[in-house]
């Protein structure tokens, strides 16, 4: 803990997922070509309801499929602050009881990916995730709400249904959604993701290629949403991703990374795209956008075994995280970069704002320097505005782990009225790291998600991340690879 800094409650990590209620479920078509991992959950979000801050809801991938998405999504709450926990099926899939229908071809979608959560000043929570038909390769952005504390979800909807032409090539793609509650109008809250454009495949390099940010609203409590629009088309051979709303007194700061395939980065070159953190604002409630302001360069390498050289699929180009400390009113972001190391792995970098995002701080490594890779931060303000940061590394690893690939999860914090973040606190007890060759291998590494949540519960922070279920190699290739783990404030020590 930081000198200074008020104590709070420690707790050790408590298990949200339990065996997977989509078991045996063949009413779906798998992706072509995809591996299924029974059992294994990942990229979880979290929030806490600020009209009874002992609820928390998280919602998450299970079932995952080796292409980066899952043959559902599931979503827990909690009443006593993230003690005890229950889970319930969302409706996204054909095998989730009576599912949304995909309106271009009358059927259930067959899997789930990116999802997210928040929940409004009145209780109501808002999930949303991206979706797709394994046949036709339409993508769908659909939301649903829970008025009971994420017992129970209703109002599915598709926000956006993007139906490909009759090759069956993916010309639409719905990417890396995310809600936010707005947090003084009950019943208001706004959607952004990204839709990546091709005539026929989605390589960075494709003359057509573009993936402008795309957003839209509710103003009903998530029962109707608008027409979604483009809000920043970065144009040809551009994208923006990791797209996600933070407001400032009133203001939507739409933060993302913005990537082109043009120009040279420190961290590659060739064929590595160029990445900036930006964003842009609406003062409207989304009417109309500013132009793009860019933060920083994102300069991620990408993360892999230092021994083996075997791949980690992590955050890498969506590893963007910001928050508004309304205390001290700062900006912050939070992502994933190599320039510290020089090029060689990524750690986390931060950069901040004074003066609402008009001029920014030059990042800074946040994660401990230990020589090893560390991945997927995720940020959160407590009550007292303490800004807490999490993240995973690889710390433990020994020229010796050629086996295993040994993981932990760590938590940094910066008090209202302290110089700098403090010192790791583990999430996951310390000394007791994970085998991350355990965890399924998507999109050709070992997986834990692009993301992990982590949200202010009162005066302390309530992690939810994702861990492998052993320590050795005895669960590798098993049935149940990873679960889905809850810790408020650090972990103790073993």
């Amino acid at each position: 803990m930081l000198a200074g800094l008020p104590a709070h409650a420690s707790a050790g990590p408590s298990t949200v997922s339990g065996p997977s209620p989509f078991a045996g479920c063949s009413a779906v078509t798998p992706p072509p070509g995809a591996t299924l991992y029974p059992g294994a959950e990942a990229e979880p979000s979290v929030a806490t309801n600020p009209a009874n801050p002992a609820n928390l809801i998280g919602v998450w991938q299970q079932d995952l499929y080796s292409t980066r998405s899952a043959r559902g999504a599931v979503a827990a709450y909690s009443t006593n602050g993230g003690k005890t926990w229950g889970t319930t099926p969302l409706p996204f899939t054909g095998c989730a009881p009576s599912p949304l229908l995909e309106p271009s071809t009358g059927r259930p979608y067959d899997a789930v990916y990116d999802n997210w959560v928040s929940v409004g000043p009145d209780g109501t929570a808002y999930t949303i995730a991206a979706a797709g038909n394994s046949t036709t390769y339409s993508t769908g952005i659909v939301a649903a709400t829970s008025s009971d504390g994420g017992r129970t979800w209703s109002d599915a909807a598709t926000i956006l249904d993007s139906v490909q032409d009759p090759s069956g090539q993916h010309k639409f793609f719905n990417d890396k959604p995310s809600v936010t509650a707005d947090p003084v109008r009950a019943g208001v809250a706004y959607a952004v993701w990204d839709q990546l454009e091709a005539p026929r495949t989605f390589a960075y390099y494709s003359s057509n290629f573009r993936g402008p940010a795309f957003f839209s609203r509710t103003t009903d409590g998530g029962k109707t949403w608008s027409t979604p629009a483009a809000v920043y088309d970065p144009g040809q051979q551009n994208q923006t991703t990791d797209n996600q709303v933070v407001i400032v007194n009133g203001v939507l700061y739409d933060f993302f990374d913005l990537l082109s395939a043009t120009g040279s980065t420190s961290a590659g070159g060739g064929n590595t795209p160029v990445g900036h953190v930006a964003f842009i604002t609406s003062a409207d409630g989304g009417l109309t956008w500013s132009a793009p302001t860019i933060v920083a360069g994102l300069d991620t390498v990408g993360v892999s075994d230092p021994n083996t050289g075997a791949a980690v699929t992590t955050g890498s180009f969506n590893s963007l995280a910001p928050a508004f400390d309304p205390i001290t009113g700062q900006l912050y972001a939070v992502w994933q970069d190599g320039r510290f190391s020089g090029g060689r792995y990524d750690e986390i970098a931060v950069s901040s704002s004074a003066d609402l995002g008009r001029t920014w701080s030059a990042p800074a490594r946040l994660s401990t320097d230990t020589g090893r890779p560390a991945f997927d931060p995720a940020i959160a303000v407590r009550a007292d505005g303490t800004v807490g940061v999490s993240y995973y590394d690889l710390r433990a690893l020994t020229s010796t782990n050629t086996t295993t690939l040994p993981t932990g999860y760590w938590l940094k914090e910066l008090g209202p009225r302290t110089a700098g973040f403090g010192p790791d606190a583990a999430l996951w007890p310390a000394g007791q790291p994970f085998n991350l060759m355990a965890a399924p291998v998507v999109a050709g590494g070992y997986f834990l998600g692009d993301y992990q949540g982590l949200t202010a519960a009162g005066t302390d922070l309530a992690s939810m991340f994702v861990a492998a279920n052993c320590s050795d190699t005895s669960c590798v290739n098993g049935s149940n690879p990873t679960d889905l783990y809850n810790t408020l404030g650090p972990a103790p020590d073993p």
